[in-house]
């Protein structure tokens, strides 16, 4: 395709042309025009960048190096790695009177030293969610998980709350190790059997050991 002339304003040399991407480099573009190679730069308005191969549209500023403005028609050959987008002053995108809807086919990769998420209400559906953390916080006034199976997994598991309520239908603990229980107060109640079963028990008391029952079974 021959380049062709978009704009010519007769009163000054700067106009608009089309031409072809051989090179892209940090934020400087190849681009063959007439049988030369021009350098041009990106402007804010081209947001994905250019690839060799792409159709674009050159403004020739009078006195000023050439500046693409846009991907008219993108290279035919076969993209090996997703395009890409840069906004080296960062990206604030205001959305009012409808959502703000975002629509990846092949999935979504994020990749900030901090990600910051501000709103009234977050809501999620996954079929796998998956979350690696060297440090996780979860600070609310509530916070509920719902489901058929939680599993906590890891070396070290601290839970600090002024009131905790543990509702299960059934419950089972593996240590593997040790297990210390430590509080100012411990009640333990059950409507039938409390079962303790070791090789070897040891109960101490400072003051008192009281033991209440109808029935009292040693040996």
């Amino acid at each position: 395709m021959s380049p062709e002339i978009l704009a010519a304003p007769p009163e000054a040399l700067s106009l608009l042309r089309m031409g072809l991407v051989t090179r892209f480099f940090q934020d400087r573009v190849e681009v063959a025009l007439d049988g030369k190679i021009h350098t041009a730069i990106c402007s804010s308005g081209c947001a994905v960048d250019p690839r060799p191969g792409d159709l674009v549209v050159l403004f020739f500023p009078e006195g000023h190096p050439p500046v693409v403005l846009a991907i008219v028609d993108a290279g035919k050959t076969a993209e090996s790695s997703p395009r890409t987008m840069r906004f080296p002053e960062g990206l604030v995108m205001n959305v009012s009177g409808r959502p703000f809807t975002l629509n990846a086919q092949e999935g979504l990769e994020i990749g900030s030293p901090e990600v910051r998420l501000r709103s009234g209400r977050l809501s999620g559906q996954f079929s796998e969610c998956e979350i690696a953390a060297g440090s996780l916080t979860l600070t609310g006034g509530m916070i509920s998980l719902i489901g058929e199976t939680v599993r906590h997994v890891a070396k070290s598991l601290e839970r600090v709350a002024q009131w905790l309520h543990d509702r299960a239908h059934g419950s089972i603990r593996e240590i593997q190790t040790l297990d210390r229980h430590t509080s100012g107060e411990t009640m333990i109640e059950s409507e039938s059997i409390v079962s303790i079963q070791s090789k070897t028990t040891l109960v101490a008391s400072e003051e008192l050991v009281k033991i209440d029952s109808d029935q009292i079974h040693l040996g």
